[in-house]
């Protein structure tokens, strides 16, 4: 089942004064974009969002004006000194569009080359995807129950057929570094 956060959407102005008093009062500015949307819509919310985002929600219902409009996260822009989200902008989905996003990477397991005393390195902890709104999973679960010390996942081992991945199948997504490697360093 998908996890998609309800978010009440408040109306926002498009003037400075406003957006320096809402951005003080920890408050996000937001816009929700489409292509079936004639004029884009200007919003605020609260900065809780930045737990949810963080707690793996992949899809949003922004309620506005008596609408409800099913949204993903399309760019969010950090503070440069304290890295608090200041701006997102949401793009509204329909269920037949297909749609480019980012999953994170669920790591389940312990390997037995960790066990060994191995060290596992995580290359990719998220993935670029297209694919259907009913197809897209909360998160790719890797079970690395079985990788030993120098075995590696690669994109390519992972494929799907519900959704395309984006990325360079040859790219490595984790694998279990040999402890004697990070000692020989060290010297």
């Amino acid at each position: 089942m998908k996890k998609i956060l309800n978010i009440k959407a408040k109306n926002r102005k498009l003037n400075k004064k406003e957006s320096i008093f809402l951005k003080k009062n920890n408050n996000i500015l937001c816009v929700l974009y489409h292509k079936t949307i004639k004029n884009n819509i200007y919003f605020y919310i609260k900065d809780k969002l930045k737990y949810y985002y963080y707690n793996k929600y992949k899809f949003y219902n922004i309620k506005y004006n008596n609408n409800i409009y099913l949204s993903i996260i399309k760019e969010i822009q950090y503070h440069p000194i304290n890295d608090k989200i200041i701006h997102i902008d949401f793009l509204k989905i329909n269920l037949n569009d297909l749609i480019t996003t980012y999953i994170n990477i669920k790591f389940i397991g312990k390997s037995i080359g960790v066990i060994k005393g191995g060290i596992l390195e995580i290359i990719i902890n998220k993935i670029k995807i297209k694919s259907f709104y009913k197809n897209i999973p909360n998160y790719i679960k890797i079970d690395i129950s079985n990788l030993d010390i120098n075995n590696k996942i690669f994109i390519k081992n992972i494929l799907n057929k519900k959704y395309n991945i984006l990325n360079n199948i040859n790219n490595i997504i984790c694998f279990i570094k040999s402890n004697k490697s990070i000692k020989e360093k060290k010297k």
